[in-house]
């Protein structure tokens, strides 16, 4: 998480269920990508912020979003981290069975 920015979720609090949920979410739906297409995006939208999912090739990008980033603009922000993903712009580290938190380097 970056300096300065309060979670709504406390430290003693074990995060990895937010990774659980995005993984489950992105196993399923490759399970469906032949009728439906590839997943572009997954976002939960929770009363106090949003959590986008946004999968890779072999990873996830989870982020959180304040609740007034416009449900348009989830798109962009997908082609933005997957184009950043792409020029290697991202260091990753595992914090969990299968995901990544993302920082740039």
């Amino acid at each position: 998480m970056r300096e300065g920015v309060v979670s709504y979720t406390p430290d003693s609090v074990e995060r990895t269920g937010l990774e659980d949920h995005g993984r489950y979410f992105i196993e399923t739906a490759e399970q469906e990508v032949k009728w439906s297409g590839i997943l572009e995006h997954i976002a939960i939208s929770y009363e106090k912020y949003v959590v986008l999912y946004i999968p890779l090739k072999q990873t996830y990008v989870l982020i959180s979003l304040e609740k007034d980033v416009p449900a348009e603009s989830y798109t962009g922000i997908c082609k933005a981290i997957r184009a950043l993903s792409k020029q290697h712009v991202f260091h990753y580290s595992a914090i969990g069975r299968g995901s990544c938190q993302v920082s740039q380097e």
